[in-house]
């Protein structure tokens, strides 16, 4: 893992300015930034287990400005044998929930919205 993290670092390192980088878990994360709408951009990539992705998906919409991007990577990503565990069912509910709140930018293996109201 610390190979993933000196190569997300490295990647990064040109816009270290503007970026704002959180080690930890996601309920830690949330539990210690309970400001709402501060983000420009938001890349979900934690947990792919729809328990996670669901709460963190709402979490994070809550904390994206209007105008602002989220991208959920691994969209279309099948390991659980149930596809109800896996992060698209959690993606498609909370898009069900938020209809009217965001607009869709792109599907792939990645899913972009922008957040164009509360």
């Amino acid at each position: 893992m610390s190979n993933i993290e000196i190569s997300f670092d490295k990647n990064l390192s040109p816009f270290s300015d503007r970026l704002t980088k959180y080690k930890g878990t996601s309920f830690s994360f949330f539990n210690d930034n309970s400001e709402k709408n501060i983000f420009d951009i938001i890349y979900v990539d934690g947990s792919h287990h729809c328990n996670d992705v669901i709460i963190d998906a709402i979490k994070s919409f809550e904390m994206l400005k209007i105008g602002g991007i989220m991208i959920f990577d691994d969209y279309l990503w099948q390991y659980y044998p149930k596809n109800i565990n896996n992060p698209a069912a959690a993606i498609n509910v909370f898009l069900k929930l938020k209809q009217g709140s965001y607009k869709v930018v792109r599907v792939y293996y990645q899913l972009i919205i922008e957040k164009i109201s509360d």
